[in-house]
C-alpha cells in the first residue's frame, strides 16, 4: 500500500488524460496531420496507450489488492470500456461519428500498452514507488 501522496502520483494521470480525451471527443472537428490515408487510427492508437499505461498506474494506485494480473485486467477493461463510451459520446457531437475501426484502435492501444507495462511498472517501482511503501 502506497502513501497517500504516491496514490495522488499514481492516479492524477489516470485523470488528466481522461479529461483530455474527453475534451477532444467533444471537439466538432479534430484534425492532425494528413500523412497518409487512415493516420486517425494511429493518433488514436497511441492516444489509448499512453491512457492504457494511465489506466494501471490508477489501478496499482487505488486498488489495495496484491494481484498483478487482476490490475492489469481491471486496467484493460477500464480504457477499453473508456474507449468505447468515447466512441458513442463521439456519435452525438455535430461534425463527429463513431466509428468501430477508431474503438478498435483505441482497445488495440490499451492492449499494446498492457505488453510494455511490466517494464514500465519495474521502472517506476524502482525508481519511486519503493520509496512511497509504508
Amino acid at each position: 500500500m502506497y502513501n497517500l501522496k504516491c496514490r495522488g502520483v499514481l492516479v492524477t494521470p489516470f485523470v488528466l488524460i481522461t479529461l483530455i480525451i474527453s475534451w477532444a471527443s467533444s471537439q466538432a472537428t479534430m484534425s492532425g496531420p494528413d500523412v497518409f490515408l487512415g493516420v486517425d487510427k494511429l493518433y488514436h492508437l497511441a492516444a489509448f496507450f499512453v491512457y492504457g499505461i494511465s489506466c494501471r498506474l490508477f489501478t496499482e494506485g487505488i486498488f489495495y489488492i496484491n494481484h498483478y494480473k487482476l490490475k492489469l485486467y481491471m486496467a484493460a477493461f477500464l480504457g477499453i470500456a473508456f474507449g468505447a463510451i468515447d466512441e458513442l459520446h463521439q456519435s452525438f457531437v455535430p461534425g463527429r461519428d463513431a466509428s468501430i475501426l477508431d474503438f478498435l484502435a483505441d482497445a488495440f492501444g490499451v492492449f499494446l500498452s498492457t505488453f510494455v507495462w511490466n517494464k514500465i511498472i519495474n521502472f517506476i517501482r524502482a525508481r519511486y514507488l519503493e520509496k512511497c511503501s509504508n
